[in-house]
């Protein structure tokens, strides 16, 4: 599945903090059976992440999903390794908290 995301930098891994950022991934879900009225499963796929000040980056998200019976909604947690790819070559580690909605 695609996954599209748009947050907020809080920690400055840009050049300032307060940096507005945009991602995408093809993530991989495996869901896990009988886990009970919603299903539990895990995500992981390649990706790509730009910030408003100028990064550009490749990061691999692993994470685990909770999706609600009935509902074409999801809620999430992530890490995702990133390489800085453009001028200062950093790598971090960035977790992530979120849901998501499926089309």
């Amino acid at each position: 599945a695609f996954a599209f995301g748009l947050g907020w930098d809080a920690d400055g891994h840009g050049d300032e903090n307060g940096d507005v950022f945009m991602q995408g991934d093809y993530l991989f879900h495996y869901f896990l059976d009988g886990t009970g009225p919603g299903q539990f499963g895990f995500h992981y796929g390649p990706g790509l992440r730009v910030v408003s000040s100028g990064e550009i980056g490749v990061r691999f998200p692993v994470g685990m999903d909770y999706i609600f019976q009935g509902n074409a909604v999801d809620l999430f947690f992530e890490v995702a390794p990133t390489i800085n790819m453009t001028s200062t070559d950093d790598s971090y580690i960035s977790p992530e908290l979120g849901f998501r909605y499926y089309f």
